[in-house]
């Protein structure tokens, strides 16, 4: 039996919990993959015992606070290079070897070719690009969250004792969801995301997608971590209608944008929204305007124009979003993101930004959402929207004002009770399986 690993959101009424820590680790090249499998047995018992309210100071007693750790949520994921380790018992899943990737070595360049996206300029290494695992928590408490990432750091102390480091911690990140459903730039974040009965068909990889080779990766589904920091100073020295623009939603009520009045150059959000009786978009019955509506359908006021908007960052989701199947397939992704905020260096003090994840049963969504579409066609096919030609642009680029810290791609194998953990079949023999659990199930 497989299923999709816990810590992905895509069911009806399925809220992510308020703090995420991710924990990435790089393994030793020379290693044998069933050594590989050891260690990482080893983490996941541990972060089994943790969703028990069990930690490594007790293991041992009858001491532990599964209340505590109700709602812990833990996913694994594992990098392209895990699969040319020696002995390695599976071949990297054809989807990922055909997958453009993120740049390694980076020091202000664009993230891959063809993205308008660049990384941050202190930055030498993209270190997700060359690391070989990542577990991720999800709770609603930072304390849980935080105590998975100390109960992994504890556990490849204690292999390391005996054994030389073949799994080692590369980086460790943390995160949180605001309780006013906005991001840092204070716009409404995550009002518009896929249906929920489209979700898991745009999420897990399926039989239609596969290889004979990659039938275990059925009901598995790619990760994408994208680390973003946002220029804040920047960004605030921003007019806010100009924001507006960018974004393509009215940053009080998160309404979207249908034009800009050429008289008063005031921004003209959809009519109707938000209902009557209601503030913001997020309020229930606004359902219908969390959506950007599409273009050419809305009626416009004398006097307004919806050009500048094509070019916002809704209204190029819209563009991904249309209701023509290829689009569908090719273009949609399901994304939950957590802000958060650290120290800087000498010239930035404090740095906020996004952790931006994503799911998705093919890596090239992804990259096509991120990358420069210069033209897509609309849902009848008759209209082709050229950006290049579109006059009165916004003033600012949306993308200039993050800048990327780190990128990559996981392959996150499915649940399968035939594993010990799972993606325990890259590493271990049934034989191995057995001898590592006494649980394991035949």
């Amino acid at each position: 039996m497989k299923s999709l690993q816990d810590g992905i959101y895509y069911t009806k009424g399925a809220r992510p919990g308020n703090s995420i820590g991710l924990v990435f680790l790089r393994t030793k090249k020379s290693s044998k993959a069933s050594d590989i499998g050891k260690v990482v047995t080893r983490i996941w018992t541990t972060c089994s015992n943790l969703k028990k309210g069990v930690v490594g100071d007790f293991r041992d007693t009858h001491l532990a606070y599964p209340a505590k750790y109700n709602d812990l949520k833990v996913l694994i994921g594992y990098g392209p290079k895990i699969f040319d380790l020696n002995g390695a018992l599976r071949k990297r899943p054809t989807m990922f070897s055909d997958s453009p990737s993120f740049e390694p070595y980076i020091g202000g360049g664009t993230v891959f070719s063809g993205s308008d996206l660049s990384y941050d300029e202190e930055t030498s290494e993209n270190h997700v690009e060359l690391d070989d695992i990542v577990v991720q928590f999800i709770s609603n408490s930072a304390f849980v969250t935080n105590q998975g990432i100390v109960e992994i750091w504890r556990e490849l102390l204690d292999i390391g004792k005996d054994n030389s480091y073949d799994v080692s911690i590369t980086k460790f990140y943390d995160g949180f969801r605001r309780e006013d459903n906005r991001n840092w730039m204070g716009f409404h974040d995550g009002v518009s995301n896929i249906k929920y009965e489209e979700r898991k068909d745009i999420i897990a990889i399926n039989a239609s997608q596969v290889k004979s080779s990659d039938i275990w990766a059925i009901g598995g589904t790619f990760m994408s971590f994208i680390r973003m920091y946002v220029d804040l100073p920047s960004w605030w020295k921003v007019k806010r209608n100009e924001q507006e623009l960018m974004v393509g939603r009215d940053k009080l009520n998160g309404c979207p944008l249908i034009g800009v009045n050429e008289t008063t150059k005031k921004n003209i959000v959809v009519k109707g929204c938000p209902v009557p009786g209601t503030k913001e978009v997020t309020d229930d019955g606004n359902e219908i305007y969390r959506n950007h509506p599409k273009y050419g359908l809305q009626i416009l006021p004398p006097g307004v124009t919806d050009k500048p908007l094509y070019h916002s960052h809704v209204a190029e989701a819209r563009r991904f979003t249309r209701e023509n199947v290829r689009q569908k397939q090719d273009y949609q992704i399901f994304r939950q993101g957590y802000e958060f905020l650290e120290s800087g260096g000498p010239h930035r003090r404090i740095r906020a930004g996004l952790n931006f994840i994503s799911f998705q049963n093919n890596p090239l969504r992804l990259f096509n959402t991120l990358g420069n579409i210069k033209e897509i066609k609309n849902s009848d096919q008759k209209e082709i929207w050229n950006i290049k030609k579109i006059e009165n642009l916004p003033k600012f680029k949306f993308n200039s004002f993050f800048k990327v810290g780190a990128a990559g791609l996981f392959f996150v194998p499915p649940n399968d009770t035939q594993e010990i953990f799972p993606g325990a079949s890259i590493f271990l023999t049934i034989d191995e399986m057995r001898d590592r659990s006494n649980h394991w199930k035949k």
